[in-house]
């Protein structure tokens, strides 16, 4: 039985079952009552959301032995405009997108994306990670959170010895 990585149009990659080995488990952007039981339960929190709030970055996730890593493309976006936060179980992420119109000109028409305000809540098990050390990063319009597993969680390379 694989777990999901799901947006609300489509089904975009699978991540493994055992919640031991994999504290992240699945990340699910609309919780389906009954799919998941899951590291990370409600993708986005069910508030009802107004037209212009339906828009969500897409969200790619990495591990190694250590940490888990978040990354986020966010073009235009500026380090004044993003708050990443850990609150009440929940890793937040919230911004805008700027705008790329360059002074002087005019917006005559603009098809790939519009002036965007977003929020992800992830929720996120402080007993699986070093919550006072987790980081965030943008460059080059890309966040990059890190969230490190916590000493217990980390997997450990025993050394073999030959006699």
């Amino acid at each position: 039985m694989a777990r999901i990585l799901q947006t609300k149009y489509q089904i975009t990659n699978s991540l493994p079952v055992n919640e031991e080995e994999q504290p992240m488990g699945a990340i699910v952007k609309h919780n389906i009552p009954g799919l998941v039981n899951s590291f990370f339960e409600d993708w986005a929190d069910q508030r009802p959301r107004k037209q212009e709030d339906k828009h969500f970055p897409s969200l790619q996730l990495e591990k190694n032995d250590q940490e888990y890593r978040l990354l986020m493309p966010l073009p235009g976006a500026s380090k004044d405009g993003l708050k990443v936060k850990v609150e009440d179980g929940y890793l937040k992420i919230a911004g805008a997108y700027g705008s790329f119109t360059k002074e002087g000109f005019e917006l005559v028409h603009r098809d790939f994306r519009r002036h965007e305000r977003f929020e992800r809540w992830l929720n996120i098990d402080d007993s699986k990670f070093a919550i006072d050390a987790i980081k965030a990063e943008l460059a080059h319009g890309m966040l990059e959170v890190t969230l490190p597993l916590r000493a217990e969680e980390q997997r450990k390379q025993i050394e073999i010895k030959v006699n």
